[in-house]
């Protein structure tokens, strides 16, 4: 019995080396995508950790807000406007957080472009909120500059994920 308790030890120390080895050579890897990566993260080293994702941040940071803007008396009759500017801000951060999470850069990009087309929409409505009364020029003008810099965040990760 002696030498079946050495050898179920010796499988098992042999499995947490592997996975010691494994978990290494994938830090190593992952933080060489990091370096590519790096204006757009806080020391993310790899793929799936969306809250890291500076974008990400801003994006749920700007949903947050969009939400408080739309339970003011503008909104309030208007459901249509209301529900749709609600929808667009919060499928920004959470198709960052989609993509990020998923197997491929290829499959993470193309969750990119589409929040690069979530983030036009949202400013078309807010636009469009602009021109009805429903917000002053002040907030139009720091909601657009909010997606704006998203948008641009968007393409550059977008760029570093397909290298």
């Amino acid at each position: 019995m002696s030498g079946i308790g050495h050898q179920a030890t010796g499988v098992r120390r042999r499995a947490e080396l592997d996975k010691e080895i494994f978990l290494k050579l994938g830090s190593i890897i992952a933080c060489g995508i990091a370096i590519r990566t790096n204006l757009l993260t806080k020391n993310r080293c790899i793929m799936g950790n969306f809250k890291e994702l500076h974008v990400w941040q801003l994006a749920k940071d700007l949903a947050v807000r969009i939400y408080k803007l739309t339970q003011t008396s503008s909104f309030s009759k208007d459901f249509g406007l209301r529900d749709q500017i609600q929808r667009s801000a919060v499928s920004i951060p959470s198709n960052i957080a989609e993509g990020d999470n998923l197997d491929t850069d290829k499959q993470s990009v193309r969750h990119f472009f589409i929040d690069r087309g979530s983030t036009a929409e949202l400013r078309t409505q807010l636009i469009i909120s602009l021109e009805i009364g429903y917000i002053s020029t002040q907030e139009f003008e720091i909601f657009d500059e909010e997606c704006d810099k998203i948008s641009a965040m968007l393409t550059t990760l977008i760029r570093h994920r397909l290298k």
